[in-house]
């Protein structure tokens, strides 16, 4: 999975929040799963606040239940604001800032246990 692909799942499951009753309805997480069921792998995804028009700000809570029940093995970390965003050291506080924005929000949509 490349990094661009993390925040489409936020955006799918947003998308289909009417209609999806799991968060494994979405095809990368129900891979993920099955690789979990079957051997017990741990994964952690980087994700973009930002990518295009969507943003995590958009994202649904509604399964915020579920992704709590399977983060001890389904983690989610931040990589960077959005696909053009080069952080380097003259800016420390972008990056914090940067980070506590996606930290909130995805406490918000995964709850704290999974970030």
């Amino acid at each position: 999975m490349s990094l661009d692909d993390v925040i489409q799942i936020f955006r799918d499951i947003t998308i289909h929040e009417n209609d999806y009753a799991s968060i494994f309805e979405n095809d990368t997480l129900r891979f993920l799963k099955k690789l979990h069921d079957k051997f017990g792998t741990v994964t952690s995804c980087y994700c973009f606040f930002r990518k295009g028009d969507f943003s995590l700000s958009k994202c649904t809570d509604k399964f915020r239940d579920e992704f709590m029940r399977n983060s001890d093995w389904l983690k989610f970390g931040f990589h960077a604001f959005d696909p053009e965003t080069q952080y380097g050291t003259s800016c420390i506080r972008n990056i914090l800032d940067d980070y506590e924005t996606f930290y909130e929000k995805m406490c918000n949509i995964i709850g704290g246990g999974g970030v």
